[in-house]
C-alpha cells in the first residue's frame, strides 16, 4: 500500500509540475507578444496617430540634429511604411508609421528625404531611413531663352574650333529650376549635333565642358 501511495504521489506531482511549466510558457509567450510593436501593415492612421507620429519624430534627438540649421518641409501626411529586412538569413517584414521630411541645404541645391520610423507603442523613433534627391529639374524654355543660349554657344571660341569645317545644327536647349521651390536657374544646356556624335555642353551662360555623345543615344533624343 505504501508503494502504491508513493507512485501515485509521484505521478500527481509530475502532472502538477507539467501543468505549471506549461502555464508559465504560455504566459511568457503571451507577455512577449504584448511587448512587440503593433502590426501596422496595411493599416491607416487616425488623426490622433498622425499628430503623434509627427511629435515623436520631431522630438527625436537624431532628427533634431539632422534638421539643425537647415530648411525642411513635411511632404504630405504621416503614413505607414513597410519593407523587408534580413535577420540571421531570414526575411522579415516590417511596417511602421512615419512622416516624409525634405531637408534642404545651400538654398535647396542639396536635398535629402528622410523617414523617421516611429514605434507608437514605445513612443520613440526606431530608425531613420533616407536618400538624396536631385535638386533641379528641366523646365520649359522660351523662344527668347533658346535664341540667347544658342547665340552664346556659337560665339564661344571652343565651339567655333570644334565645328569649323563640319556640318552641324543646334539641338535641344534645356533650362532648369529648383525642384523644391520652382525658382528658375540661369543655367542653360545647349546640345550641338556634329556629324552624329559630338555635342557641346553649355552651363551658366558659358562653356564648361565638351563631351561626346554616342550616336545611338543621340538618335533617342531626336
Amino acid at each position: 500500500m505504501k508503494k502504491k501511495t508513493v507512485v501515485i504521489c509521484l505521478f500527481v506531482g509530475c502532472l502538477f509540475v507539467g501543468i505549471v511549466v506549461s502555464a508559465l510558457i504560455r504566459g511568457g509567450l503571451h507577455g512577449e507578444n504584448n511587448e512587440q510593436p503593433k502590426n501596422w501593415s496595411g493599416k491607416k492612421l487616425t488623426k490622433g496617430e498622425k499628430a503623434e507620429v509627427i511629435k515623436i519624430a520631431f522630438d527625436d534627438t537624431r532628427v533634431k540634429e539632422m534638421l539643425k540649421g537647415k530648411e525642411y518641409k513635411i511632404e504630405g501626411e504621416p503614413f505607414v511604411m513597410s519593407g523587408v529586412s534580413s535577420e540571421k538569413g531570414k526575411k522579415v517584414l516590417w511596417a511602421y508609421p512615419t512622416v516624409k521630411i525634405y531637408i534642404g541645404e545651400d538654398d535647396w541645391m542639396r536635398i535629402k528625404a528622410i523617414y523617421p520610423l516611429v514605434d507608437l507603442d514605445k513612443k520613440k523613433v526606431t530608425q531613420i531611413r533616407g536618400y538624396p534627391l536631385k535638386p533641379i529639374m528641366p523646365r520649359e524654355v522660351t523662344k527668347e531663352e533658346k535664341k540667347k543660349a544658342i547665340k552664346i554657344a556659337f560665339n564661344n571660341a571652343s565651339v567655333k574650333e570644334l565645328i569649323e569645317g563640319l556640318e552641324y545644327e543646334a539641338g535641344n536647349v534645356l533650362a532648369f529650376e529648383k525642384w523644391m521651390t520652382g525658382e528658375k536657374l540661369d543655367t542653360d544646356d545647349v546640345y550641338i549635333h556634329i556629324k552624329g556624335t559630338p555635342i557641346c555642353y553649355i552651363k551658366d551662360n558659358r562653356i564648361t565642358r565638351i563631351v561626346l555623345m554616342p550616336s545611338k543615344w543621340r538618335k533617342l533624343q531626336k
